[in-house]
């Protein structure tokens, strides 16, 4: 062996040659999560219905293209990828998809509307199922062993906590975690690596939308988060990132826990 002192796995390159594909980069949290990607080295496809132009510097802007596919829609995820994520008459086969689009609708359970509990399930888990049995053909294409293809799942530290007020959310982040180690085990002698991150309570996006506006929620969270500060949008970034170098080649199945101790509560 010869060891070396630096590692490579988080240079401003560690990404080249890399494709990931991402589903809900349009976000607030989605959009950092891009600009950590492309910022180092990856070309980025954005697969989200309300796709618009990053505010981002040009020379990353050259790498990113996105396609407004509705990935409910079980036609349109799978025309997108049997056309080999055909963008702009350009393919850009993956060899990283990241499941990362999802949807809040809070309430407590005895009023929470079955119509609500169909949309949650929908977005968060059956069409990251759809969008990842399109994509396992092309990620086949890429992988090897010395160069292991990845599955990532955004999931939340409430898949294994219970949170009130959070109807099927916290339910359907539950669901997609055993589906991530379900896709692992499975996929593990493909070299095709399947891990979930596991966010606390983010500064950004939805959670700090329910922040601002719902008191009630603003006071647990309060007490929720040991470290007593919202997360970042650029620590889940951070995360990303690490799951999708070099860095993760020896992991699989696993979820990393990025929550800042959310996950220790109830706080007294």
């Amino acid at each position: 062996m010869n060891p070396s002192f630096q590692s490579p796995s988080f240079s401003s390159t560690c990404l080249d040659g890399r494709t990931a594909l991402i589903t809900g980069g349009s976000g607030a949290l989605g959009q950092v999560m891009v600009a950590r990607l492309l910022a180092h080295g990856a070309r980025v496809v954005n697969l989200d219905p309300c796709a618009f132009p990053l505010a981002l510097p040009l020379p990353l802007r050259a790498r990113l293209v996105s396609a407004p596919v509705d990935i409910t829609d079980e036609r349109a995820v799978t025309e997108f990828f049997e056309q080999s994520c055909v963008v702009d008459g350009r393919p850009h086969v993956p060899d990283t998809v990241i499941c990362h689009a999802g949807t809040v609708l809070p309430g407590g359970f005895a009023n929470y509307s079955y119509t609500d509990w169909k949309k949650t399930f929908e977005l968060n888990l059956n069409a990251h199922f759809l969008v990842c049995r399109a994509a396992l053909p092309l990620l086949h294409q890429t992988a090897t062993a010395e160069r292991p293809a990845r599955l990532l799942f955004t999931s939340s530290w409430v898949g294994q906590v219970p949170w009130p007020g959070n109807g099927a959310y916290s339910p359907s982040k539950a669901a997609i975690d055993m589906f991530a180690k379900g896709l692992a085990r499975e996929l593990a002698d493909q070299h095709i690596r399947v891990n979930v991150l596991a966010p606390g309570i983010v500064g950004a996006g939805m959670a700090l939308k329910q922040w601002n506006e719902d008191p009630s929620y603003r006071q647990r969270a309060r007490l929720a988060i040991p470290v007593g500060q919202l997360q970042t949008a650029e620590s889940v970034a951070d995360a990303t990132l690490f799951l999708c170098s070099r860095a993760s080649d020896y992991m699989t199945g696993a979820t990393l826990l990025v929550d800042g101790g959310a996950s220790l509560y109830p706080m007294i």
